[in-house]
């Protein structure tokens, strides 16, 4: 089902957004999000449940949030979205032209980190580029499969990018992650919380360094640490998946366009990476 959807939704987006390019039609990240939304749940299972805010403020376009009830383990994603730009048949050309935007004179990709660097509880930032077939094509002649329609980036490397004004899609496409590495786990289940760290870890910048200088660097606020799994679901997540019958507190208002992914699975289950 997840699995089948990080195989389709990518190349849809691809077509999409290069049918808008070629009637001169600028494709906002918003519409692109809104039409992943929508796909997830057309995908009918009580195990995606989707909701939209009724004024979205700023920090992340979206957020996912990844629930083991078995456990009750908890781990979310906040996510960030950028279009690619460029009709060059030169990858070198295309770039993510707003992703240096600035909100009250600080970077997006400054706030976006912040947030999730200092939530209550466990969250990460990431990236989510949505690339036109063109960009695709560019891409995959010089650079490889790496650039799909939809791929996924750790907020922290980008955020570097970002405030250094590194726009251009080969200065950026080492960092780039297929939506099958997160959605696509060995029994088709919805990835758990501890799947989700495990993916983490593999695709963070966190993981690109030796051990033994992990902790300087650490220090030095070069790279950010994953935060463990929570054993602790937030109230207003309970109340959405039908664990709690009554919030003793009325939640608070849906800042964002959210996504609760709930997986059922035992303690014994031990997950293993895969990549399709």
């Amino acid at each position: 089902m997840l699995c089948q959807f990080a195989h389709q939704f990518p190349p849809l987006v691809a077509d999409f957004l290069e049918r808008g390019r070629q009637f001169k039609r600028r494709v906002r990240e918003e519409t692109v999000t809104d039409l992943m939304m929508v796909n997830l749940q057309a995908l009918g299972s009580g195990e995606i449940i989707v909701d939209f805010p009724d004024e979205p403020t700023t920090g992340a376009d979206m957020e996912w949030n990844f629930v083991n009830r078995c456990n009750r383990t908890f781990y979310r994603f906040l996510l960030q979205a950028k279009c690619a730009y460029g009709d060059d048949a030169n990858i070198s050309r295309h770039t993510y032209k707003y992703l240096s935007y600035r909100t009250d004179g600080r970077f997006q990709a400054e706030i976006l980190c912040d947030t999730a660097q200092y939530a209550s509880d466990p969250t990460y930032p990431l990236y989510i580029f949505y690339n036109p077939e063109c960009t695709c094509t560019a891409a995959r002649d010089t650079l490889g499969a790496s650039i799909e329609g939809v791929n996924l980036a750790d907020g922290y490397s980008v955020r570097s990018l970002a405030t250094s004004r590194s726009r251009k899609i080969p200065q950026i496409r080492h960092h780039l992650h297929s939506l099958r590495t997160l959605f696509c786990t060995p029994d088709n289940h919805i990835p758990t919380p501890t799947d989700v760290l495990a993916w983490l870890m593999r695709a963070s910048r966190y993981s690109g360094f030796p051990k033994d200088v992990r902790d300087t660097l650490v220090e030095d606020g070069f790279v950010v640490k994953p935060p463990e799994v929570s054993t602790s679901i937030p109230a207003d997540i309970l109340g959405r998946i039908g664990a709690e019958r009554a919030a003793p507190t009325p939640p608070p208002p849906l800042r964002r366009r959210r996504v609760v992914f709930v997986s059922d699975r035992p303690e014994e289950y031990q997950p293993r990476a895969i990549d399709r």
